[in-house]
């Protein structure tokens, strides 16, 4: 009996994920359905825009309610989950990953808020993944400022979409941290992803490292710190995420 009651629930759990189009495997998430909303909006708190914010560092902004939810739930369940991934010891990097085809930022396993099309019109943002990267570069940097110092590492980053992991970058190169070098890939890929043309990717040498392009601009630099977290050679890891963008055409895009 005790065998068939662990079965059941391990298959009511990878149905679920099933159902939820998981990304992140083994993603934590808080008040992530209808059954734990956070409470209803008390009488005269009906905020027109919400701050997502710590002390005074802002993270980013919600300017309207979205699936089911009020401006005011998605504010709590945003910052519970800020607090619940400040609070699991090291923080881990912050990236887009795609949520039933939507842009959703996570820090490491936890999700913490998805974009909609209302929030991109309220926005006026280009697309969907040009805002979930403008969210996530906002966590980064919040959470530089607001987390205890010893919470913050500047490891290994993965730059992430449609649930697959593109590029590993090993260490900060020319950019201040790692965080801040994924946060500029990610706002490359943004620029690019809606009419990827995988012929247009290319590998340019550059001193010690080699430079993926896209049509003649920079993605992502391959440095020898990146080879050597990987484990492999320059050339090798750089063809090996070439192929990983060029794959990228084939997955949707939310804009």
């Amino acid at each position: 009996m005790k065998h068939a009651v662990t079965l059941i629930a391990v298959l009511v759990a990878m149905l679920s994920c099933v159902a939820a189009s998981c990304a992140v495997p083994n993603e934590i998430v808080f008040w992530g359905d209808d059954r734990e909303k956070p409470p209803a909006d008390v009488e005269g708190f009906a905020p027109g825009v919400a701050p997502i914010q710590l002390d005074a560092s802002l993270f980013f902004r919600i300017h309207t309610p979205a699936a089911g939810y009020t401006i005011a739930q998605r504010e709590a369940i945003v910052l519970r989950r800020i607090v619940e991934a400040m609070a699991s010891g090291t923080i881990a990097p912050v990236y887009v990953d795609s949520l039933r085809n939507r842009p959703t930022v996570y820090v490491g396993r936890y999700r913490l808020v998805t974009v909609y099309p209302a929030d991109v019109a309220a926005a006026g943002a280009p697309s969907a993944y040009a805002l979930a990267g403008k969210w996530a570069d906002g966590v980064r940097k919040g959470l530089q400022v607001t987390a205890p110092s010893w919470c913050v590492g500047n490891g290994p980053c993965p730059v992430k979409l449609g649930g697959k992991t593109l590029f590993n970058l090993a260490g900060p190169a020319d950019y201040p941290t790692v965080s801040a070098r994924a946060g500029a890939v990610y706002a490359k890929l943004a620029e690019i992803r809606t009419n990827l043309d995988p012929a247009q990717v290319a590998i340019t040498p550059n001193v010690d490292s080699l430079v993926i392009t896209y049509m003649g601009y920079a993605v992502v630099t391959v440095t020898p710190a990146d080879a050597k977290a990987a484990g492999t050679t320059l050339q090798a890891l750089a063809n090996q995420w070439v192929a990983n963008l060029r794959a990228l055409a084939a997955t949707p895009a939310t804009n």
